[in-house]
């Protein structure tokens, strides 16, 4: 049984204002294979402390980028095109487990919509080393 790694991403530290556009946050990266290899993403979600109106739209993505910073593959999807409550998160579906050693993982936020209430962000990522 593989120990299971948790990750926490600070998406935005302070309540303020967010342009329409797409923000790329970075996260960690994969341990090389000196360090054991590759991981497997195991839970994935975004916590707020404010509630989200429905209206601000924004989208978050888990995605993995290559050494050369190419984004080559999507993690997992959040939409929070719903009103989002006051201190609740998001689980995403993994659509995409496992992540090549030395990879990086960021989260992509676009954002469709300015929003003047966004609120404090996270994203937590539950890992294994390995497949």
């Amino acid at each position: 049984m593989s120990n299971v790694m948790n990750v926490t991403i600070p998406l935005l530290s302070q309540p303020g204002t967010l342009a329409v556009g797409t923000t790329t946050i970075f996260g960690f990266y994969a341990p090389s294979d000196a360090v054991g290899g590759g991981i497997t993403v195991t839970k994935v979600d975004f916590a707020s402390d404010i509630a989200l109106a429905a209206a601000s739209a924004p989208v978050f993505e888990l995605v993995t980028k290559t050494a050369a910073g190419a984004i080559n593959g999507t993690i997992t999807s959040v939409l929070a095109s719903a009103a989002w409550g006051a201190g609740t998160s998001r689980v995403g579906t993994v659509s995409t487990a496992f992540v090549d050693a030395g990879y990086g993982v960021w989260v992509q936020w676009k954002q469709t919509a300015a929003s003047a209430d966004i609120p404090i962000l996270n994203c937590s990522v539950q890992y294994v080393m390995g497949r």
